[in-house]
């Protein structure tokens, strides 16, 4: 068994959404967001497992690596499930890419889609020279020839400077994030200096801490607005739920320094 599917062992993995944000992003993993149309699926057996490749781009900050499918989602659905590694291969830290998939069967182009990673979501980046795992689904058609090619869509770089074709306006989509990351982090830290702890904790109970982005912006602004404002929200849930006050408030600390230095 590859290491990739040891992986699986600990709670499947392969399932779209991951990271993230890994977000969506936004996401998905960080902040993982998927966009991008699907092809039309056929319910029926697949014949043959797709072909996975990652499309070479010399100049690209982010290298695709090890590749594996994790076969059919289910007898049911026409989905294949598969995960690979990326590897930050420049010389500075990244916290945001965005993964473009194109499906073809056939030979026939049948679409694909664009995942936003943003791990500046969950206060990580990804340094030179480190890999995570990502994993992900792609529908298929039966009875063709399934192709999936994976690249590189865009890169932003922690000192602002990007990357790539930048074909969805991924950089609309992290600008949203991060600006709902920072109103949220101010917001919340300004009832924790007039209050403790556990005030924070209402907050997030009682709808308190909800904030709505600006109505001058983009639609993908918006969309990634209202996917960064999801996944701080869910953290810090998490975090309360899991360890208490007390180190909710320590999260939001560090939410609000690592916001407040590229806000």
């Amino acid at each position: 068994m590859s290491d990739i599917f040891k992986h699986r062992l600990l709670g499947r993995l392969f399932i779209l959404g991951v990271l993230t944000f890994c977000l969506t992003a936004i996401s998905r993993s960080g902040g993982i967001s998927a966009f991008g149309p699907s092809p039309e699926i056929s319910r029926t057996s697949l014949t043959q497992a797709p072909t996975i490749t990652a499309r070479l781009q010399h100049d690209s900050p982010l290298a695709i690596t090890s590749i594996a499918s994790g076969g059919q989602t289910s007898p049911e659905l026409q989905n294949i499930e598969f995960g690979f590694y990326v590897i930050n291969v420049s010389s500075k830290s990244i916290r945001a890419y965005a993964i473009k998939q194109d499906l073809t069967a056939g030979g026939k182009e049948m679409g694909g889609g664009v995942t936003l990673y943003n791990p500046e979501l969950a206060n990580s980046v990804l340094l030179p020279n480190q890999s995570t795992l990502i994993s992900g689904t792609s529908d298929l058609t039966s009875d063709q020839d399934n192709k999936i090619t994976l690249s590189i869509d865009y890169v932003e770089f922690s000192d602002g400077a990007r990357w790539g074709l930048d074909s969805v306006k991924s950089s609309e989509r992290v600008a949203g994030q991060r600006s709902a990351a920072t109103m949220l982090s101010k917001k919340l830290i300004q009832v924790l200096k007039t209050g403790r702890g556990e005030d924070v904790a209402q907050a997030l109970d009682d709808g308190t801490a909800s904030i709505e982005p600006p109505a001058d912006r983009s639609q993908e602004w918006k969309e990634g607005f209202s996917a960064g404002r999801a996944s701080v929200l869910n953290g810090l849930k998490r975090t309360k739920e899991a360890h208490g006050p007390r180190e909710l408030e320590r999260e939001l600390r560090r939410l609000g320094v690592t916001f407040k230095e590229n806000d």
